[in-house]
């Protein structure tokens, strides 16, 4: 029988993620707000057995308060990665480790249902001393703040959709140990991670990763292995090359996997 998987502190984690960047970045969005966007989370999940480990108490993770939930990033020739030294096209797990360079891919599963949100479109060139662009868990938010999703005559949008995802990865032997690793026995260890999309990366893998979650996938959308890597696509209005994620569905997710996962790390 498929299942479904419900890992709490993986989505208490990042849901708490998005509240922090909200109040950092000035957004007009409220915890409040936030907690009522992710109400379906629980009841689109089968909770694991009683007694289970939870995800933070797995090998490796600290259960800490302090405990900074690992995040995914993909490297561009520009910004705080490209600063540090990481090449251009490579995921980066924790700010710290490359575990893919360009046009390597990484195999993924979701640890629950992704959640769109939306984030400010500031004009001109990224600046790293700039303002923080503001985001926002509903639609409702950012109309009341004057802003659009759609285009104006020749003005572009003034926020953008984003994604927010909590994966697993499963980790290759090239990949270095890092401070947040699921071991599941005979089918291998896995990295928790947040990933975050929008632009022309959310463009890449929303279609995709949504149709997961809906008709035929609905009922168990973890159900499925994902394939990611690095790919460069042009601006359609510019022709400019850009890094973006390409992902790909690989597989049906092992019994073994799941049921690794539903009882050792997902209560």
């Amino acid at each position: 029988m498929a299942i479904k998987l419900n890992i709490k502190d993986a989505a208490t984690v990042a849901q708490a993620d998005l509240v922090s960047d909200t109040q950092e970045q000035g957004t007009v969005s409220s915890s409040s707000a936030v907690v009522t966007a992710s109400a379906d989370t629980e009841g689109a999940m089968t909770v694991a057995e009683q007694g289970a480990m939870s995800l933070r108490d797995a090998r490796g993770i600290s259960a800490a308060p302090e405990f900074a939930w690992p995040r995914l990033a993909l490297a561009h020739g520009v910004g705080d990665l490209a600063n540090a030294g990481f090449a251009n096209g490579a995921f980066v797990y924790d700010k710290q480790h490359t575990i893919a360079t360009f046009g390597q891919e990484i195999t993924v599963m979701f640890a629950n249902e992704p959640k769109q949100y939306w984030k400010e479109n500031l004009p001109g060139p990224y600046n790293p001393n700039g303002p923080m662009p503001r985001i926002f868990v509903s639609k409702e938010q950012f109309v009341a703040e004057g802003l659009t999703d759609e285009w104006v005559a020749r003005t572009p949008p003034s926020v953008d959709p984003a994604m927010r995802m909590i994966l697993l990865i499963k980790k290759t032997a090239e990949m270095p140990v890092t401070v947040a690793e699921v071991d599941l026995g005979d089918d291998g260890v896995w990295l928790p991670c947040v990933y975050d999309v929008d632009k022309s990366a959310y463009r890449e893998v929303a279609r995709l990763i949504s149709t997961a979650f809906v008709g035929k996938c609905k009922a168990h959308p973890q159900a499925l292995t994902f394939g990611i890597k690095c790919i460069k696509k042009p601006f359609k209005n510019s022709g400019q090359m850009a890094n973006v994620p390409s992902i790909r569905v690989l597989e049906v997710t092992k019994q073994s996997t799941l049921d690794a996962i539903r009882n050792n790390y997902a209560a």
